[in-house]
């Protein structure tokens, strides 16, 4: 199994984006959106690049590979 190297992506690659949400409490709900990149379609799931740290700015050196519903995944760039 090889290791994926994360320094040849960064946010400026990004054509899709990753919904989230953030729950606070039963009430309070924080929906935002992920810059991402697709590497593999594996039917039901997706295998992505994430970039930044939740929903706060300035953080797109922040990068990780992620295996997410492809529902949650849109096209566009954020």
């Amino acid at each position: 199994m090889s290791k994926i190297d994360l320094s040849q992506y960064n946010v400026s690659q990004a054509t899709h984006k990753l919904s989230c949400k953030h729950c606070m409490n039963r009430k309070q709900i924080h929906r935002y959106d992920m810059p991402c990149l697709i590497l593999k379609d594996l039917g039901h799931t997706v295998k992505i690049v994430v970039f930044g740290n939740r929903y706060w700015s300035g953080t797109e050196e922040y990068k990780r590979i992620r295996y997410v519903p492809k529902c949650r995944v849109h096209e566009g760039k954020p």
